[in-house]
């Protein structure tokens, strides 16, 4: 018997998801059937990352065969076994309505009653902080050779500038204004963003700053007086490939948790998330290693 787990949102939510499941599997004796294709970053998870869980099937190819090699699939919310077929392939899209996920009008909540179904599908957003899962995170050797080429590119020592400036709005320039002194004790600054516009800022010749960053940006964001693009996290950016995605996010928290200070004062989990990563230093260097 199985859950379905379509997680939706950035890294953070997606994690936190992912353990929210994991616990409910656990109590009622399920395995997870963890399907990212058809989410944000349109990747198959075991290419990327791994937990090492046997109670966690993370491949989209073998989700798919467990799903055609039974006939006698049942699904909880109800629906026919070729439906679940069409849910893999991408032919059916769970509808989003204000943060919560929906399948023939039924949210795609997880029962508080026992089930008997083979399958129950569930999807949703973060509830709560990924940190505790992101700690057992296993990533494959191409992430982590990326993110020490990219890392060993700065300089040391270096400070971290994190800046959220897309979805969620982060007053950059008054964090540059009130941390001045701070800022100029560095030579070399990495700027972790996803806005352009906040990179060219500490570029800027009138503050004289060695400024590093290797994020992938759409050139259709450029312009921050756009309504259309200015709330377009990286994430859900489609203009992007969701490998150049991948890449730039680890190599991101990987810099991040190795520089010598983090300023920030940005909004949102993901700060939560790279300031613990930021404070487990050791951790972090044994999942990069």
């Amino acid at each position: 018997m199985y859950v379905y787990l379509q997680p939706q949102g950035g890294l953070n939510d997606i994690l936190s998801v992912i353990e929210t499941t994991l616990i409910y599997c656990m109590k009622h004796k399920r395995k997870l059937l963890l399907d990212t294709v058809n989410t944000t970053y349109r990747i198959n998870f075991i290419d990327y990352f791994s937990f090492q869980h046997s109670g966690i099937i993370e491949d989209i190819n073998e989700i798919i065969k467990i799903c055609d090699n039974d006939n006698n699939i049942s699904i909880y919310p109800e629906c026919s076994k070729d439906n679940m077929l069409n849910i893999l392939n991408g032919k059916i899209k769970f509808v989003d309505n204000n943060f919560e996920m929906y399948y023939n009008n039924t949210i795609l909540s997880l029962p508080n009653e026992k089930r008997n179904e083979t399958i129950i599908i569930f999807s949703s957003y973060a509830k709560f902080f990924g940190f505790k899962l992101f700690k057992k995170l296993h990533l494959n050797i191409n992430i982590k050779k990326i993110a020490k080429e990219r890392y060993e590119k700065i300089p040391k020592p270096y400070l971290c500038i994190q800046v959220r400036n897309t979805d969620y709005k982060c007053d950059y320039i008054k964090l540059y204004n009130e941390n001045i002194k701070l800022i100029h004790k560095y030579k070399n600054i990495y700027v972790a963003s996803d806005d352009e516009n906040v990179i060219n800022f500490f570029k800027s010749n009138n503050l004289g700053l060695n400024i590093f960053n290797f994020t992938t940006f759409n050139n259709s964001n450029n312009n921050s007086n756009s309504n259309e693009n200015i709330y377009k996290n990286l994430h859900s950016n489609d203009s992007i490939d969701s490998n150049t995605k991948i890449l730039d996010l680890m190599s991101d928290i990987y810099i991040i948790s190795m520089s010598d200070k983090l300023l920030s004062n940005s909004k949102g989990q993901f700060i939560t998330l790279v300031r613990n990563c930021y404070a487990d230093k050791n951790n972090i260097i044994k999942q990069f290693n």
